[in-house]
């Protein structure tokens, strides 16, 4: 109560003050200067300081994301015109819509007779627009035979692939485009597993993994694929 007391003493002195120089000044024929053209520049002029150093850079900032934007845009466009050629359908990331450090993806997918999907192809652009990893799942069939089931394999895994090439966006390695084949020691652990079993195969940019649903939960809903992956060497 103190503190408020005094602090209503002080600003009832300054008042008085103020009071008394405007009444001598008004007597002596001053003209007393406005005091909101200082307050306004007071306001103002920081104001315009930080405009002045900031909005050229985010300018800059805005012009950059925006080409960035449009190159990784161009990217997604021609994967995906390309994927529409044998894929029944195509999904992709909208770089306008967000901004991803870790990159965008476009999936491309293709069916059966049926019209039920068996294989699909998901590739990573970053964001200079170019390819840094394409991953390819194709499912197996365990009601037909492991030749008819490499066999299809292989010739998704060329048809896909063929796709990506003829979109012509580079990848950040050549080798990311390459018609991979299945590698010789996939095929023989294949051959001669169970089509319930789980195995994966390593090489230096590529991993070759097989899951399935174990053989006494197998029903209806059970599945079998075949999971590639190809990163740029020395990638994990």
């Amino acid at each position: 109560m103190v503190i408020l007391k005094i602090e209503e003493v002080f600003f009832a002195n300054i008042n008085d003050r103020k009071a008394e120089a405007i009444l001598v000044a008004t007597l002596l024929g001053y003209k007393i200067p406005s005091t909101s053209k200082y307050y306004l520049a007071c306001i103002s002029i920081p104001i315009m300081v930080l405009i002045v150093s900031f909005i050229p850079s985010y300018i800059q900032d805005y012009n950059i994301m925006s080409k960035q934007q449009a190159i990784i845009a161009n990217s997604i466009d021609k994967i995906s015109d390309s994927l529409y050629e044998e894929c029944d359908y195509v999904y992709s990331d909208d770089p306008y819509e967000y901004y991803d450090e870790y990159g965008y993806y476009i999936s491309g997918y293709l069916s059966d007779e049926n019209g039920d999907d068996y294989a699909y192809v998901s590739v990573t652009i970053n964001s200079e627009g170019l390819i840094n990893g394409i991953n390819y799942s194709i499912d197996v069939d365990v009601n037909v035979s492991k030749e008819d089931n490499l066999a299809l394999l292989q010739s998704t895994l060329t048809t896909l692939n063929s796709l990506l090439n003829e979109a012509d966006v580079k990848a950040i390695e050549d080798e990311l485009l390459t018609n991979y084949q299945l590698s010789d020691d996939f095929i023989e652990w294949f051959e001669t597993s169970s089509y319930y079993d789980e195995e994966n195969f390593y090489e230096s940019n590529m991993m070759i993994s097989y899951y399935s649903t174990p053989l006494e939960e197998y029903d209806d809903y059970g599945i079998s694929y075949v999971y590639v992956s190809i990163y740029p060497e020395n990638y994990y």
